[in-house]
């Protein structure tokens, strides 16, 4: 009896052990849980293990049962579901059994059903536009999550949109331009390409000045700069240039016309742009009396640049007042310039009629004694304090000679009649005749 007890108990264990290794099971299914396909007649397909038969099976779709539309082969269950409309769907399965441990086996998971192409838009680089660095950078806005893939000649980078849908890759690219694909997939398959053209240009133009000499000397104080651009077409490229430090405003090729009025300290510069074919012709405007040093720039679309420093002595007048003075200057202007100095008491010694470092050092002197910007060059403002302007005053009969701030001298005048009056506002003497003749 014992010995039978025995038996009986290990009988027992054992086809309990048999029973638990041998209980049905759904292993898998496609699509599984989270998936999603790219088609609204999708092909659910179950995978079974140890399930010889199943008993009432039952197949719903979002809580809709399935008639004859499973079929069995093998160990896999496959499932055709009809047609279902875009979005997040609920599968469930279930079927009995004979095992103790798996009476009745059931399976219930989501998937989605997306046939929409992921939205993708390119934003960097612009269409277009050109850069002077091999490593191109590849941005723009997905649908979050969706894989980014970009190929070019020779190259290729992949990426994932992140929740906001922003992405970034970043690719090599040859010398020259070539064509770049991105294309963005969704988990669902779904892809969407966009072509960008992308030229990259790492050559700087090749800026060639005419030759004007180490600090050439003219006549003209507004001289024009000729040149070429052999390797580049002057109409594409950006120009630039800086008289004595002072930026001109950027000029785009090809331009009829001139830069606009920017006053600095040192003059009043305009200028002007002519292009023919890879020759240019290139004016910054007027320059001030002595030597200025003058910086030529050539930008292409790549941001390429090309410099050229230029010495330029002017010696255009010799008649203080008509034009602004930096070091180097000479002449009959000078010494005024030195001599009102002198009356300042900023300036010791004889005039010279060179534009020096004491003389620098005086105008900076003076430029603080009358709340300038000490410069050290005679500007249009340093020029107008220095030469004076006259005050007509009608209603007293007088006129000033106002200088430095101070009035220098007062004459008393005579106006015109009131059939006849003398006209008012602000006047500029540009002819002056000693002892006319009235008519």
């Amino acid at each position: 009896m014992w010995a039978a007890g025995i038996l009986a108990v290990l009988a027992a264990a054992a086809f309990t052990l048999v029973q638990f290794l041998g209980r049905a099971t759904i292993a898998a299914a496609e699509p599984g849980p989270g998936d999603a396909v790219a088609t609204t007649r999708p092909t659910l397909t179950v995978t079974v293990e140890n399930a010889s038969r199943l008993d009432a099976l039952r197949v719903l779709i979002d809580g809709r049962p399935l008639q004859g539309t499973a079929r069995g082969s093998g160990d896999t269950l496959v499932i055709h579901p009809g047609a279902l409309r875009e979005g997040t769907h609920v599968a469930e399965v279930s079927f009995r059994t004979r095992n103790i441990f798996a009476r009745t086996v059931r399976r219930r998971w989501t998937f989605d059903v997306d046939v929409t192409r992921p939205a993708l838009r390119l934003r960097t680089p612009a269409p277009r536009s050109v850069t002077n660095r091999h490593m191109v950078r590849l941005a723009g806005r997905a649908e979050p999550g969706a894989a980014i893939r970009a190929t070019w000649r020779g190259g290729t980078a992949t990426g994932t949109a992140l929740a906001d849908g922003s992405f970034t890759v970043r690719g090599r690219f040859a010398e020259g331009a070539d064509v770049a694909r991105v294309t963005a997939t969704d988990r669902a398959g779904n892809s969407t390409a966009v072509l960008r053209r992308v030229l990259v240009d790492t050559t700087a133009p090749r800026l060639e000045v005419a030759s004007l000499g180490d600090a050439p000397l003219t006549e003209t104080d507004e001289p024009l700069f000729r040149g070429t651009i052999p390797n580049d077409s002057p109409a594409r490229l950006v120009f630039a240039a800086t008289v004595n430090g002072r930026a001109l405003p950027k000029m785009p090729g090809p331009a009829l016309t001139g830069f606009a009025q920017a006053e600095t300290a040192a003059a009043a510069p305009t200028g002007s742009l002519r292009v023919d074919g890879h020759a240019f012709e290139l004016g910054v405007g007027q320059l001030a009396q002595g030597d200025n040093r003058v910086v030529l720039s050539v930008r292409d679309p790549a941001g390429n640049i090309a410099k050229k420093v230029l010495r330029v002595r002017v010696d255009s007048t010799e008649e203080f007042g008509t034009s602004p003075l930096v070091r180097g200057a000479r002449g009959a202007d000078v010494v005024a310039l030195q001599q009102r100095l002198k009356d300042a008491k900023l300036y010791r010694g004889t005039p010279t009629g060179r534009y020096d470092t004491k003389t620098y050092r005086a105008v900076r002197r003076y430029q603080r004694r009358h709340g300038f910007t000490a410069t050290g060059t005679v500007g249009p403002r340093t020029l107008t304090a220095m030469v004076g302007r006259i005050v007509i005053d009608l209603s007293q009969y007088k006129l000033r000679l106002i200088r430095d701030g101070k009035v220098v001298v007062t004459y008393g005048i005579a106006i015109g009649q009131p059939a006849y009056p003398t006209p008012t506002g602000t006047y500029e003497v540009v002819n002056k005749q000693k002892n006319p003749t009235w008519i």
